[in-house]
């Protein structure tokens, strides 16, 4: 089948204009030069190629431009000209910092958990020969604390052996020095041989009881402890005012225990504990709630927590709070005597100056800025609160014994404790008096070991307080009056624990003495693991006495 042909199209021939010149007609000067004659039968197509072929300069045009811009593309760009970064510079913040940093975490040391006491285990404690010393593992107890007594003055703190109680010589060597060091689970059997095993245990329970009865946000609440309970609750609420004096002394129970926020079972609970404290430290460096009148008791127990706490470790996170702490019982002290409940308010009490001293004492030993003469002073208090003839210390006349409160005369009469008899021999031998030499302190321990612990709750004589410091002072002195004080702690302290299995008060004590309406049940724990803990609190100042 043939394909019909290609139509033809014919391009007329354009009507020619008159020329105004002759040049317009000069070929030499036309870019399509005979553009305008067309044959009269050309096709479209035919002009087409006709005029692609009389004009190659568009073509070079078109290439020349593609050469270019190729080149062009192919060349690198020129690096753009840094950014400069705006660097935000902030003023360095001198307020102390809310959210404590992690510091590098120290390998706890290797320790092995006392197991749980065994309530029907009856632990005999029988103190040892006057003669036979066993010591613990590796040194005797004499060979770590033996004190000079060539180089004794009459100057309290040119003591060697005060200094040697201290820490003077490079913390945290000295009074913290020993505590944690592998010592614990001898089993030692009386008071030379180390800690007594029916003691490590109760130590042990307690400060499980004080862990699992510790707020989220690191206090102890006096009030509201409870809701940390498991099945029925434990009984013995305190005063919300005290927190900061009951969370101090929760914390001395693990510190006095070897256990820092650094190293140690108990370390987050010591951490959480001391940063509990330094956030609430007020402007002027007080720990306590000052709403309660008794706010320097709460302060003092808090400071000594929290001076310890850094003394043991060195931990520049602790530095400033326990130094600012210090500070603020120097500005409380009255002018050349002691503390009661204010500020420099004039009045003094033998109470608040014993806690005041034992702060003071660790701060010294941590190598804290300590006035030297706010113990000098508190001797002079409790020279004037003695009764010379035998030895008897006043709560605010000299003399006249312990403080009680109204509701609780009757039950507990003043007469059945000697409670400021211990503060004032501790405040003496602390401040450098020594037993031997110091009359007033042998008198004091006299009286003391005819009110030894005992627990007789119709006859009034529970008084936690009293045993506390009854506790400190007598293993300072040693001795006899040690041999006797620590023969009656186990029958009235370590056995009156509560150890039933299964219950949430396992490991704590019942409420019982004159001040637990305030402090409660923590109160009571807290200062009867603190009696528990005395062989490895602090080092005797003046070595061991027979």
């Amino acid at each position: 089948m043939q394909r019909p042909a290609k139509p033809q199209v014919r391009v007329p021939a354009p009507k020619s204009r008159p020329e105004p010149h002759a040049a317009a007609h000069d070929p030499s000067r036309s870019p399509l030069r005979s553009t305008s004659r067309l044959a009269p039968a050309e096709t479209f197509d035919e002009a087409l190629h006709r005029q692609a072929r009389n004009a190659p300069w568009l073509l070079c045009s078109i290439g020349v431009h593609a050469v270019v811009a190729g080149i062009f593309l192919m060349m690198p760009s020129p690096a753009a000209p840094p950014v400069e970064t705006a660097q935000i510079i902030t003023a360095s913040n001198p307020e102390p910092v809310i959210e404590l940093p992690e510091e590098p975490e120290v390998k706890p040391e290797s320790r092995v958990e006392s197991p749980e006491p065994d309530p029907t285990r009856d632990v005999d404690f029988v103190p040892g020969p006057p003669t036979e010393d066993p010591g613990r593992e590796e040194d005797t107890e004499e060979d770590r604390l033996k004190g000079d007594e060539s180089n004794f003055t009459d100057h309290p703190f040119d003591h060697p052996s005060t200094s040697a109680a201290i820490g003077v010589g490079g913390p945290p060597a000295g009074m913290f020095g020993y505590r944690g060091r592998g010592k614990r689970g001898t089993g030692g059997s009386g008071p030379t041989g180390g800690t007594p095993k029916a003691f490590e245990d109760g130590t042990a329970a307690a400060l499980r009881w004080l862990r699992d009865h510790q707020s989220a946000d690191g206090s102890w609440d006096a009030d509201g402890f409870q809701h940390r309970c498991v099945g029925a609750s434990c009984s013995g609420t305190g005063e919300s005012a005290h927190d900061a004096g009951l969370t101090g002394l929760a914390l001395l129970c693990f510190l006095g225990d070897g256990h820092t926020h650094q190293s140690g079972e108990h370390r987050d609970v010591v951490r959480r504990g001391l940063k509990w404290l330094r956030d609430r430290q007020d402007a002027e460096g007080c720990f306590a709630s000052r709403a309660s009148q008794q706010f320097q008791y709460d302060h003092a127990i808090a400071a000594l927590a929290m001076c310890e706490g850094y003394g043991m470790t060195m931990s520049p996170l602790f530095k400033e709070p326990a130094q600012r702490s210090v500070d603020f019982i120097a500005r409380s002290r009255n002018p050349y005597l002691a503390w009661r409940y204010g500020v420099r308010d004039g009045d003094n009490d033998t109470s608040v100056t014993g806690w005041m001293v034992m702060a003071l004492k660790s701060a010294k030993a941590a190598g804290l800025e300590v006035d030297d003469g706010a113990f000098r002073d508190s001797v002079t208090w409790i020279d004037r609160m003695t009764e010379e003839e035998f030895g008897r210390v006043g709560y605010q006349a000299r003399g006249a014994g312990p403080a009680r409160t109204a509701a609780m005369q009757d039950r507990f009469p003043q007469g059945e404790s000697e409670a400021m008899t211990a503060v004032g021999v501790l405040t003496r031998i602390f401040c450098g008096q020594d037993p031997d030499k110091e009359p007033l302190v042998g008198k004091g321990l006299a009286l003391m070991t005819k009110k030894l612990p005992k627990w007789d709750a119709d006859a009034g004589t529970i008084d936690f307080y009293y045993w506390y410091y009854g506790t400190l002072a007598a293993y300072q002195a040693g001795g006899d009056a040690w041999k006797q004080w620590s023969a009656a702690m186990k029958p009235s302290i370590v056995d009156h624990q509560r150890l039933e299995k299964g219950q949430c008060t396992y490991g704590s004590w019942d409420p019982e003495d004159p001040w637990c309406p305030e402090g409660g049940r923590i109160y009571a724990t807290a200062i009867n693991c603190l009696s528990l803990e005395v062989y490895d609190r602090y080092p005797r100042v003046f070595g061991v006495r027979r």
